[in-house]
């Protein structure tokens, strides 16, 4: 099923936005003009990640410092040692849309 999300113009280069759909909730990232999204949620503790510093394609759990690449949502430092469910977005429209 695919969702839309927001328009491209609701996230600035640099900036992620917190959408909630169905439930719960996932981040969308603006990086360079390329779009990422994935579930705001830390494989580890269950909590949300959308709080945590980004650098780069990384972001940082802010409770106990777990990172998940935001292209595929993969973990790459412990606590976690699963990944985060990611979705890939199309553009269409001018709108972010990602199948879930």
């Amino acid at each position: 099923m695919k969702v839309a999300l927001c328009k491209i113009e609701d996230i600035d280069v640099g900036e992620k936005k917190i959408i909630q759909m169905e439930g719960s909730n996932v981040v969308v990232f603006n990086i360079n003009g390329d779009y990422y999204c994935i579930s705001d949620v830390c494989s580890h503790d269950g909590g949300s990640i959308s709080d945590g510093e980004t650098d780069g394609y990384t972001i940082k759990c802010p409770r106990h410092g777990a990172k998940f690449d935001v292209r595929d949502g993969k973990a790459k430092s412990l606590p976690a040692t699963r990944g985060i469910p990611c979705y890939s977005i199309e553009i269409v429209g001018g709108e972010l849309i990602i199948d879930i």
